[in-house]
């Protein structure tokens, strides 16, 4: 039941509820066994990846389907639920396994936001997974304080520089090099707040070539500069309890 709505399903059906809608379910056997996945997509991030807010409210705003979708006559959605379910099942054991499941759901968002009234192809191809390598490899690179060029990117994702500059704009929603100095930035701000490194050593871990360009696309970015930002953001230090005093013997 959804809504008002009645509708039957079967096994390896996947089912998609916004939160809007009201729903149960009754099955008609005693062994059946789901897997749920609740999700907000406009807070989708993680650690290293952080799409453009203004790109995943547009994916929110345009993936408005919801109802049962079978294999057979939905197999790009289904395919995609069954790999968030299986990723969101185990246990991350690397720094990027988070990564691969954001990919997933952005994936996931990217069909629905296609196609309207239930006129989805069996033959959508998962977008995202075309550039994950890239993906990955940005991740990667920063963790090491290097910046992966758009020919290396390109390369890896098997695409001519113009062909993945297009495609990695359509899926991200902003530009390889403008996706990438956000993510330095991300992580310089974290570093700034968390960490007693100085700036120099902040903006060469992060990945930036010379103080130059991380003062300006960072100022530019906060408004501030790196050394008032982490002023204003650290928290300041609790004093010293108070000796307490020991009791009459």
């Amino acid at each position: 039941y959804l809504g008002d709505q009645v509708i039957p399903y079967q096994a390896g059906d996947a089912q998609i509820i916004l939160s809007c809608q009201a729903h149960y379910n009754i099955p008609t056997t005693n062994d059946n066994f789901w897997h749920f996945i609740a999700f907000q997509p406009t807070a989708l991030r993680s650690a290293h990846l952080t799409p453009d807010p203004a790109f995943l409210e547009k994916l929110d705003q345009s993936a408005g389907l919801s109802g049962v979708f079978s294999p057979e006559r939905y197999p790009a959605i289904v395919q995609s639920i069954a790999s968030i379910v299986d990723h969101a099942a185990d246990t991350p054991k690397t720094p990027f396994d988070e990564d691969l499941l954001l990919t997933e759901l952005l994936n996931l968002l990217g069909i629905l936001s296609h196609y309207e009234h239930g006129d989805i192809p069996g033959q959508m191809s998962t977008e995202v997974n075309k550039i994950m390598p890239a993906l990955i490899a940005i991740s990667k690179e920063l963790e090491n304080g290097k910046c992966p060029t758009i020919a290396e990117m390109a390369k890896i994702c098997h695409f001519s520089e113009i062909h993945f500059r297009m495609l990695f704009t359509s899926i991200m929603g902003k530009p390889p090099k403008q996706y990438i100095t956000q993510e330095q930035l991300g992580r310089a701000s974290q570093m700034l707040i968390n960490t007693d490194l100085s700036i120099a050593e902040v903006w060469q871990q992060t990945g930036f070539t010379n103080q130059l360009s991380f003062f300006r696309n960072f100022t530019k970015r906060y408004g501030i500069p790196p050394a008032t930002y982490r002023k204003q953001n650290r928290a300041a230090p609790k004093p010293p309890a108070p000796d307490t005093p020991k009791p009459p013997q």
